[in-house]
């Protein structure tokens, strides 16, 4: 089966003019940037080094997978080429994926990658309190980054601490992606209702002191934090997870 693409455009322009430069590999690189050509093989006729016979290799940057060569040329009326040594089959888009890869550079490590380590050791993921009290002993961490993770924990609203926690633990079990949308609006109205977000609203947008007076709680565990006002949804899994960890009877 052929493949033909079809193009039209004019030019204010004598046809040999246009003709002239887009029978030239150099052209296309202008013509069709970003993609770059470079010719690798000259045509027998020394007066026409991009005729019948040239071969010249397509791509990005310093990766051009596709050779194309002449087979034809009709001064000021036709061109012909042909694709040879195409290394990626028709309809296959691996030359761009590849080429894109091959242009990729490495960022350097920000303070999330830095801080791997440290984070996976705090966040074990089995016990509130204790990677409640981890990351709040960062506090004297070497990293500012780390430091200010603490100083944050510290200073948030313990409701906003358990319920990420909770999501969190949640979220290792397998859901589908209606319960996961029900689960977000119905936490939502949860935390709307809740007197820490009109607190923090105050504290950071109408009072701007940023200094909020949170609920007070029984103390920094999952059930002294939202035993008097839990979280329950229509979520069976969920619920199920308050149960486990004392959150409800």
């Amino acid at each position: 089966m052929r493949n033909v693409i079809t193009i039209q455009k004019e030019f204010n322009a004598p046809l040999s003019d246009v003709f002239n430069l887009l029978s030239k590999h150099a052209t296309y690189n202008k013509a069709f940037a970003p993609l770059q050509v470079v010719r690798v093989k000259d045509s027998v006729d020394p007066e026409r080094p991009d005729g019948v016979g040239s071969v010249r290799r397509m791509g990005f940057g310093t990766i051009k997978p596709l050779k194309e060569e002449i087979t034809y040329l009709e001064e000021n009326k036709r061109i012909e080429y042909k694709l040879i040594d195409n290394p990626y089959p028709a309809g296959d888009f691996r030359a761009i994926d590849d080429t894109l890869n091959s242009l990729h550079r490495p960022v350097a490590a920000g303070p999330l990658q830095n801080s791997l380590d440290v984070i996976h050791s705090v966040c074990r993921g089995s016990s509130f309190e204790q990677d409640y009290q981890a990351i709040v002993s960062l506090r004297d961490a070497s990293s500012d980054w780390l430091r200010q993770a603490s100083e944050n924990l510290q200073k948030g609203s313990p409701s906003t601490a358990a319920i990420t926690w909770l999501l969190w633990q949640w979220g290792k079990q397998v859901h589908s992606w209606d319960e996961v949308f029900d689960l977000e609006a119905q936490i939502s109205e949860w935390k709307i209702r809740h007197p820490d977000f009109v607190e923090g609203v105050r504290a950071r947008l109408v009072d701007k002191d940023l200094s909020p007076e949170w609920k007070a709680c029984e103390d920094l565990t999952l059930r002294g934090i939202l035993a008097d006002d839990p979280p329950i949804t229509t979520i069976d899994s969920w619920n199920a997870l308050l149960r486990q960890y004392g959150v409800v009877s």
